[in-house]
């Protein structure tokens, strides 16, 4: 494999909150498969040598180690500097992880530098962790299935992991407007037979085969079509008569009904203009 081929595997950071969650899944994934996982936990740090220029033995065990863990370090910052492009977010990240010592940077520094700056496990990210999942809505003719869809979303935006009786209630709240009778009846059901509520997928599975045989999913794919269509009629009609030449006033650009000149740009008794009959009708 070519070297633009080995870097173009490498992880890219956009440099938005939004896309970190996903960048260090693939950051994580990728250090999987080259073996060096281990490097961006802090707990890494006891296996590194006291500078990035301390002379080791290969002989010695320890030293061995030591010098293995650094060299791991320097591919690990190589990942890291190649895939922030030029981010400056990710430029200061990598300027903190630096120390005396270790110019070069020590990779698990900038892994915590960044969760810090994007992914930050504290009581506001919680708070706003719970903004948008209040905010989670379930329209009429909407598929119940995008319940599950923003919830996920939000669990990899905040590196939360939701418990199952958070995302039961958050499908309740979302539904209930719509399905309250089949969310009361499935309830009802699991306490007779298991004594115990609902989770969220049976709530999903119930609320989306109601959706299913009902008008509710019918009529959301009937709008999409109906849209589709007319937008399909409108650009037709538009570029048709841009190439038509309108009967009333010989223009082009525009049909007959759309004419600005109804009378045929002042022709006279309709836009006569064939030779036809010119003098008055006493019937």
């Amino acid at each position: 494999m070519s070297s633009s081929e080995n870097v173009q595997r490498k992880p890219q950071f956009s440099g938005k909150k939004e896309d970190y969650p996903l960048y260090k899944m693939q950051l994580e994934a990728y250090l999987v498969e080259a073996n060096c996982a281990e490097a961006i936990l802090e707990s890494f740090d006891s296996k590194l040598p006291a500078s990035e220029t301390t002379v080791l033995d290969p002989t010695d065990a320890g030293e061995k180690a030591q010098k293995e863990a650094r060299e791991m370090n320097a591919k690990v910052m190589r990942a890291l500097i190649l895939g922030m492009g030029k981010d400056k977010a990710m430029l200061n990240a990598i300027a903190m992880s630096k120390e005396p010592g270790w110019g070069g940077g020590k990779a698990w520094k900038v892994i915590k530098e960044l969760d810090r700056r994007f992914s930050p496990s504290d009581t506001i990210a919680l708070m706003e962790m719970e903004e948008e999942i209040s905010k989670i809505k379930l329209g009429r003719n909407d598929d119940p299935e995008t319940i599950v869809d923003k919830l996920a979303a939000i669990q990899v935006q905040y590196g939360a992991i939701l418990s199952d009786e958070k995302r039961a209630a958050v499908v309740i709240k979302a539904g209930r407007a719509n399905y309250a009778s089949t969310i009361t009846a499935l309830c009802r059901l699991m306490q007779k037979t298991e004594g115990r509520d609902p989770t969220m997928s049976e709530l999903i599975q119930d609320m989306q085969s109601e959706w299913r045989i009902s008008d509710k999913g019918k009529k959301s794919s009937g709008d999409n079509e109906a849209n589709e269509t007319a937008l399909a009629n409108a650009g037709s009609d538009k570029k048709a008569a841009s190439k038509k030449k309108c009967y009333l006033c010989h223009k082009k650009g525009h049909l007959a009904k759309d004419c600005p000149s109804p009378n045929g740009g002042g022709r006279g008794n309709g836009g006569n203009s064939n030779g036809g009959f010119k003098g008055n009708c006493n019937n």
